[in-house]
């Protein structure tokens, strides 16, 4: 089972992986077909939490395309390119 904490970084890393910079949004397509389904019903909280917590920490915006969709930030990109999972780094 995911955690919070686990879903921001798979969050994190899909924009890591894009070699994504500030702007950048996350595919609708992507997130409605791919990665949503992948949760199960204990888990859609998770999702929910870690993306209101990346959010109110400015790493990530809601972005206004009339599908759920999320942007990454000025400070979203500064983290994920200063930031090194191997360190055990938590998310403030």
């Amino acid at each position: 089972m995911r955690d919070k904490d686990a879903v921001k970084r798979e969050l994190l890393d899909f924009f890591r992986a894009a070699n994504a910079g500030v702007g950048a949004l996350l595919p609708p397509k992507w997130l409605q077909r791919h990665y949503l389904p992948t949760f199960g019903d204990d888990e859609q909280g998770a999702f929910e939490d870690a993306v209101n917590e990346l959010v109110s920490g400015g790493l990530l915006e809601h972005a206004q395309r009339g599908t759920p969709n999320l942007r990454l930030t000025a400070r979203g990109a500064a983290y994920i390119y200063t930031t090194s999972r191997d360190a055990g780094t938590q998310f403030e």
